[in-house]
């Protein structure tokens, strides 16, 4: 199953600081898929509602499984 963990902030700064993170934490985990970070509007794991503005995201896309405990989605505004 694959799982996606949406990151959205107005500064691409912290959308580029949110995507190394997450490449750093998880560098060791088989699960990650990928991570992408950019302007909100170019990415389609975002909601339409959030593609507008000078919204930026950063959007893990990781691989679970059979685990039904972990959302399949997860947005987070910061």
């Amino acid at each position: 199953m694959t799982c996606y963990k949406v990151y959205l902030t107005r500064s691409p700064e912290v959308a580029s600081l949110l995507g190394r993170a997450q490449l750093g934490e998880r560098a060791d985990e088989d699960s990650i898929r990928n991570v992408t970070w950019g302007i909100a509007s170019d990415n389609m794991a975002v909601p339409e509602i959030y593609q507008v503005g000078n919204l930026f995201c950063c959007v893990v896309e990781d691989e679970y499984g059979d685990d039904k405990h972990r959302p399949t989605y997860e947005l987070t505004i910061c």
